[in-house]
């Protein structure tokens, strides 16, 4: 059995416009809805013995809603319809009652359900409250962790350089087909082979193809990349987008916060949480696909001889940490620029000779 947070109503039920029956008592919410079947029978001070009438004759309050993965007769004795989501409510009294979102309005009125959706818009409000209050509590430590991802060994920052050195060498062609294969989730890799006439014949002899255009190629597989996934990722972009939410977050006065805003600053934190899950993810895949197994099977994408001489002689390089660091600049001189610098600095040697 699960406990259950008790909050005190932000906005009480009675500043709405409700039936006379259904008033507030100041009585503490019960933040988190009931899941479990037995939780809500087995409460103490639950009477299965109130009718509507006695509801619309007295006082009662919401105190929160269920929603079960089972039916349960209505509370009422004189409703009893199965159902699986409701609301538990408090006589002035004290004694419980639990009754079905239908049977309340039809039973209790329209003003019924106006109350219903009041009490469920307190307790997103409580649970926005508290889910953010608790992130924000958390942010330095949030900071720390995503800085690990970044810079721990192949991370995050080694995954962004490898991406951006395996752009660099491989083949436009081939790094098209690569990332409609990422996009399609399709790891296989396959060679495909002409067959015999022989191989042919003996296909259309055992009724394998009905003809010769059929069986004249054959798909063979021959292995599976790793990490796909990878290649769509973008970690600087979602390292970014981590950073400046965390630093509007870090000093947010939840306490003033409207549920508009509230709600407003819950994507942000979804938002944040869904760009850490892409780190780890692009960390995880990125570790599977840059290596020299894998990038070797590039070549079987290929379209062109050039472009599979191409992924023999560099892609392996991108499976060595040191392959991603900065290059070095490379000289963009012609040639008759760099035989004039040759000359120049020849003559200074030999002036230097001289006075020498």
């Amino acid at each position: 059995m699960s406990c259950y947070g008790i909050v005190q109503l932000s906005m009480p039920v009675k500043d709405f416009p409700v039936a006379k029956s259904v008033k507030s008592f100041d009585l503490p919410v019960e933040v988190d809805p009931i899941y479990d079947a037995n939780e809500l029978l087995q409460r103490s001070g639950l009477d299965r013995s109130i009718t509507a009438a006695d509801l619309l004759d007295g006082e009662f309050d919401l105190i929160n809603v269920y929603r079960l993965d089972m039916e349960i007769p209505c509370g009422l004795a004189d409703c009893r319809t199965p159902h699986k989501s409701g609301l538990l409510g408090k006589l002035a009294d004290g004694r419980l009652f639990h009754v079905g979102r239908v049977c309340g309005k039809t039973k209790l009125g329209h003003d019924f359900a106006i109350a219903q959706r009041k009490l469920e818009a307190t307790q997103n409000e409580i649970r926005l409250r508290r889910d953010i209050t608790a992130f924000v509590d958390d942010v330095p430590v949030k900071r720390r962790g995503v800085q690990d991802l970044v810079q721990q060994e192949r991370g995050a920052s080694w995954v962004r350089k490898a991406l951006q050195e395996w752009k660099r060498v491989t083949p436009d062609g081939v790094r098209e087909v690569m990332r409609q294969k990422a996009r399609s989730n399709d790891s296989k890799v396959e060679r495909v082979r002409q067959r015999s006439q022989d191989e042919i014949r003996d296909l259309l002899d055992a009724g394998l193809v009905k003809t010769r255009s059929d069986g004249e190629y054959e798909s063979e597989l021959i292995g599976n990349f790793q990490g796909l996934n990878v290649l769509l990722a973008d970690p600087h972009r979602d390292h970014k987008l981590i950073t400046n939410n965390l630093e509007s977050l870090e000093n947010l006065n939840v306490a003033s916060l409207g549920l508009g805003q509230l709600r407003a600053w819950k994507r942000w934190i979804v938002e944040t949480d869904e760009a850490t899950n892409r780190l780890r993810h692009a960390i995880e895949a990125g570790s599977r696909f840059f290596t020299p197994e894998n990038l070797a099977l590039q070549v079987e994408v290929a379209s062109t001889d050039d472009d599979a001489r191409t992924l023999r002689e560099t892609t392996w390089q991108l499976a060595v940490p040191q392959a991603i660091a900065p290059q070095k600049r490379v000289s963009i001189m012609s040639e008759k620029e760099r035989a004039r610098q040759h000359r120049k600095i020849g003559g200074r040697r030999r002036k230097k000779r001289r006075a020498a």
